[in-house]
């Protein structure tokens, strides 16, 4: 068999009968494949929650959602800050740089920190971006030294430039 008779398949009846019965039977089945994605998308929350819900929030102007968890988690934050403890403190300060690296992520901010993600903001983006500076250097003196001490005003101050930061951008409110 030569590459002449292989490609001599190609033009022969054989294979034109083939073709024939193989067309119908593809477009058949293009067919119901998309009558089974179209079924499945009326019947999960998929094309809502990812297209139209989407969409709707962006032609509002609304803000990113800010999930249960997120909530609650701010509320444990802050019975944090009511303890004796310096070490409840050190863990709500942890607890809100964590929820505000979330929030900077979810605008687009590009880093590692908060420090590097501020860098490529302005005051007119972020009216509290010195008081997060600041906080975001207690909470690397925290992170890198266990024993670095804080006093519980200024952990509530530090928790507070979250929470304005928060409430600016309507995620606790």
């Amino acid at each position: 068999m030569t590459i002449d008779d292989f490609f001599l398949f190609f033009l022969s009846p054989t294979w034109q009968n083939i073709i024939a019965i193989l067309k119908p039977l593809g477009l058949l089945a293009i067919f119901i494949f998309l009558l089974a994605i179209i079924w499945a998308l009326t019947k999960s929350k998929w094309l809502y929650w990812y297209v139209i819900w989407d969409s709707e929030d962006f032609w509002k102007g609304a803000p990113v959602p800010f999930q249960k968890k997120a909530r609650e988690t701010w509320q444990q934050i802050k019975k944090q800050l009511l303890s004796k403890k310096e070490s409840d403190w050190k863990k709500a300060i942890i607890d809100g740089e964590r929820i505000v690296q979330d929030v900077l992520l979810k605008m687009g901010y590009k880093g590692m920190n908060i420090k590097e993600k501020l860098e490529t903001a302005t005051k007119i983006q972020i009216p509290n971006i010195e008081e997060l500076s600041t906080a975001s250097e207690i909470y690397e003196n925290i992170i890198s030294n266990p024993d670095y001490r804080i006093t519980r005003d200024r952990a509530v101050s530090v928790v507070k430039a979250f929470e304005d930061f928060l409430e600016y951008f309507e995620y606790l409110s």
